[in-house]
């Protein structure tokens, strides 16, 4: 997986929150675009588990409404989902997370990955 810079610049500010452990960002078609997590969750595993969380964001999306994300609840730990306009972002972090200030931060976040995602991309070599 290649991110760009910009990609990751708009993840790093997620690790800032107490108890936040790391995010990633799927496509829409479960590509893995970015990440910013422990190198022991590997890229294969994100692969993995990234067309089951579209999955499961698009089992509770229902008919014209949008999801506006999803909370999955583990002993030590919780995933946060937050749908994109192009994708999904997904963040694990411990359960003494404070909800809501993440729930901003990813708010923020999603907001600044659909910015560098609506960029151009320019081919190498320029113009």
């Amino acid at each position: 997986m290649t991110s760009s810079p910009a990609l990751a610049a708009a993840l790093a500010p997620l690790r800032d929150l107490s108890h936040v452990q790391g995010c990633f960002v799927v496509s829409e078609m479960g590509r893995l675009l970015a990440r910013d997590l422990s190198a022991l969750f590997g890229d294969e595993i994100l692969a993995e588990v990234a067309p089951r969380a579209l999955r499961l964001c698009e089992t509770f999306s229902n008919g014209n409404e949008e999801l506006n994300g999803c909370t999955l609840r583990y002993a030590d730990h919780m995933v946060l989902l937050r749908p994109m306009r192009d994708g999904l972002l997904c963040v694990l972090a411990g359960s003494e997370v404070n909800v809501l200030a993440l729930r901003m931060g990813m708010n923020l976040t999603v907001r600044r990955l659909n910015g560098v995602l609506d960029q151009p991309t320019i081919p190498p070599g320029g113009a």
